[in-house]
C-alpha cells in the first residue's frame, strides 16, 4: 500500500556497439528501494530507426509505487536488459535518477541518463521523463501541450490507478473500533491498524452540518482532556496532519470498487457492519454511482 507513484516516460536511448546487437530486444527496468518491486518497458514495443541498432524507441510510460519519500529515500535505479537473450538476462547496464530531484513533485525531464556497466565504463544514455506524485498533487485534464508531447507514449501498465483517500468518518458511536478493507477485482488494500470512531469522526450538530461546511472534527482522546482547540481550523489541521488519515492506490480491475467497513465485537473479533460500492464506467477511468449498503 502506497500514496505516491513515481511516473517515468521512456523516450529513446543511444548504446555503444558492445551491448547493441541486431537481434537485441533492450528492457529498461525501474526498481525503488526494494529491487523486487519494479516495473519494465516492454520488449514487444521497442523499435529502430532502420538498421540503427544502437538507437532503440521505446516511448512507453511506466508507474511505480514509492513507499519511502524521506530525506533518506534511496536513488530510484534504472537497469538494462536484453530480453532477447537466450540466457537468464544479465544487466547490461545501470544508470540512477538522484531522489532529491523528484522530492518535490515537479515534473523532471526529458532528461537524459547515463548507463554505465559493471566496470564503470559508460555504455549509452537513455532520455525520459519523471514525476513523483503526492497525494496532495493537483492533477488536471491533458492540455494541447500535454497531448502533443506525452500522447504517443505506450501505456505498459494494463489497468488504471484509483487514488482512493479515507479522510474523515460520520454518524458511529465513538467508542467504535473499526477497520477498513478496499478492493477492486483481485487488488486488496487492508488498512493495517484499526481506528476509534470517536478519535477521527467529524462532529455534526445538524443535518445542513456538510452542505453549510460546519462540521468540525473532534480533539483525538488519545492526545488527552487538557488540549484545547476551539477554532475549526486548528481540529481541521490536527486530522489531516493525523497518522489515521490514508491515500493509496487501488488498481481497477473491474468496474466496481468496494469499500466494507467492520466493528470490532465484544469477544475481540471483528465483523463487517457494511459496505459502500462505487461503481466505475469506461474501464475504471470513470465515477458512476455509488451503492451503500449498511446492516
Amino acid at each position: 500500500m502506497s500514496s505516491l507513484r513515481l511516473h517515468l516516460w521512456i523516450a529513446e536511448g543511444e548504446f555503444s556497439t558492445s551491448v547493441a546487437n541486431a537481434s537485441w530486444k533492450p528492457v529498461i527496468t525501474v526498481s525503488h528501494s526494494d529491487p523486487k518491486r519494479s516495473v519494465s518497458t516492454s520488449p514487444d514495443s521497442v523499435s529502430f530507426s532502420g538498421t540503427l541498432v544502437t538507437g532503440p524507441f521505446w516511448n512507453q510510460y511506466v508507474r511505480l509505487s514509492v513507499k519511502d519519500a524521506s530525506l533518506t529515500a534511496a536513488d530510484v535505479s534504472l537497469q538494462l536488459f536484453n530480453s532477447s537473450s537466450a540466457t537468464p538476462a544479465a544487466v547490461l547496464g545501470t544508470a540512477v535518477i538522484p531522489f532529491g530531484k523528484l522530492q518535490r513533485g515537479a515534473p523532471v525531464g526529458f532528461k537524459k541518463f547515463t548507463f554505465y556497466d559493471e566496470h564503470k565504463q559508460m555504455i549509452g544514455l537513455v532520455r525520459l521523463r519523471a514525476q513523483l506524485q503526492y497525494p496532495q498533487s493537483v492533477v488536471i485534464p491533458p492540455t494541447s501541450t500535454s497531448l502533443q508531447s506525452l500522447g504517443h507514449f505506450r501505456h505498459c501498465n494494463n489497468h488504471p490507478e484509483i487514488l482512493l483517500g479515507l479522510t474523515g468518518l460520520a454518524g458511529f458511536k465513538k467508542k467504535d473500533t473499526l477497520r477498513f478493507k478496499v478492493s477492486c477485482g483481485k487488488d486488496v488494500v487492508r488498512l493495517e491498524n484499526s481506528v476509534v470512531a470517536g478519535d477521527v469522526q467529524i462532529q455534526i450538530d445538524d443535518p445542513t452540518a456538510f452542505t453549510c461546511k460546519t462540521a468540525s472534527f473532534p480533539i483525538p482522546s488519545s492526545l488527552g482532556d487538557d488540549m484545547k482547540l476551539h477554532d475549526d481550523a486548528s481540529r481541521r489541521a490536527l486530522l489531516f496532519e493525523s497518522d489515521w488519515q490514508h491515500y493509496f492506490w487501488v488498481v481497477a480491475e473491474t468496474d466496481r470498487l468496494e469499500i466494507s467497513v467492520k466493528r470490532k465485537n465484544i469477544f475481540g473479533g471483528y465483523e463487517r457492519i457494511g459496505t459502500v460500492a462505487v461503481h466505475l464506467v469506461n474501464q475504471g477511468r470513470e465515477y458512476a454511482a455509488e451503492t451503500v449498503t449498511w446492516r
